[in-house]
C-alpha cells in the first residue's frame, strides 16, 4: 500500500497541513515510525474524488453545510424576534398614549397596580 505525508496529502486535497492532520482519523492515517503521519493514497484519492464532485455539484463540502444551514435558521428566527419586539414596542407606546390621555377607564389609585 502507498502512503503519502501530510504534505503530498495536502497538496491532493487543496486544504491546509493542518486541516489535514485534523482529517487524519477519517482518512485512517498511520503514525510512521519516525513519529510523522502517512495516509493511504487510496483514501486520499477517493477523499479529492468526493471534493471535486461536491464542489462541481455546488454542495458544501464537509460541515459547512450544516452550520450554513444553521445560520440561516437563526437569522430567520432573530428577524422574527425583531418583529416580535418592534410590535410590543409600538403596543407599549400605545398604552402609554392612552395613559396620557386618560382612556384606561379606570380609576387610578397611584399604587401602580392598575386596578
Amino acid at each position: 500500500m502507498e502512503y503519502l505525508t501530510v504534505a503530498e496529502t495536502a497538496r491532493a486535497l487543496g486544504i491546509s497541513e493542518r486541516r489535514v492532520r485534523q482529517l487524519a482519523g477519517r482518512l485512517g492515517a498511520v503514525r510512521h515510525a519516525d513519529g510523522s503521519l502517512r495516509f493511504p493514497a487510496d483514501a486520499v484519492r477517493e477523499e479529492a474524488t468526493r471534493r471535486k464532485e461536491a464542489r462541481e455539484k455546488g454542495l458544501p463540502i464537509g460541515t459547512r453545510g450544516s452550520v450554513i444551514a444553521a445560520l440561516g435558521e437563526l437569522r430567520e428566527e432573530l428577524r422574527a424576534i425583531r418583529a416580535a419586539i418592534g410590535e410590543l414596542h409600538e403596543d407599549v407606546a400605545g398604552i402609554r398614549k392612552d395613559l396620557r390621555d386618560g382612556k384606561c377607564g379606570g380609576r387610578a389609585d397611584g399604587d401602580g397596580q392598575g386596578r
